[in-house]
């Protein structure tokens, strides 16, 4: 896990799962993250991107992360990040989600 710090402030947190079991195929993904109350400043994009150089050391090459449908914040970070929409899904929830893949070769 990484944690985001801007002058001593806790921005975020972004963890990476190294294999995927299935729940974390339907529901989850390799990477997920969460920005704290300082939302729209680019922390976000930050946390994911700078997760990608450590997906890749461990031999991965592309990345599954997994979004409510609702969620246009971490849309835009995850599309901005290379995402790619493979689908929508349904969360655990009931509610509509986003399914995409980070390409990283």
């Amino acid at each position: 896990m990484l944690l985001g710090v801007v002058n001593g402030e806790y921005v975020g947190r972004v963890s990476l799962r190294h294999r995927l079991n299935a729940g974390l195929e339907a529901w989850g993904g390799h990477i997920g993250y969460e920005v704290s109350s300082v939302r729209g400043r680019g922390y976000g994009h930050a946390l994911l991107a700078g997760m990608l150089p450590h997906a890749r050391t461990l031999g991965l090459t592309r990345v599954l992360l997994h979004c409510d449908d609702s969620n246009v914040a971490s849309i835009r970070v995850i599309e901005k990040a290379g995402g790619v929409l493979d689908g929508l899904v349904v969360n655990p929830v009931g509610e509509a989600g986003r399914r995409y893949w980070i390409e990283l070769a």
